[in-house]
């Protein structure tokens, strides 16, 4: 059985979503999960970088 207190869960609001998603494209995120995660060989569409 997991122990909830070992999580740190951070809430954002709705209206961050902007400022979030922008300090993800700055960070290069799409690109290092793409380099690090490789799509399943059915994969069609956005890369897994673009899905996170």
């Amino acid at each position: 059985m997991m122990d909830i207190k070992q999580f740190d869960i951070q809430i954002e609001r709705v209206d961050d979503i902007p400022v979030v998603y922008g300090h993800l494209q700055k960070m290069d995120i799409q690109m290092i999960v793409d380099n690090t995660i490789m799509p399943h060989g059915n994969w069609q569409g956005l890369s897994p970088g673009w899905v996170i």
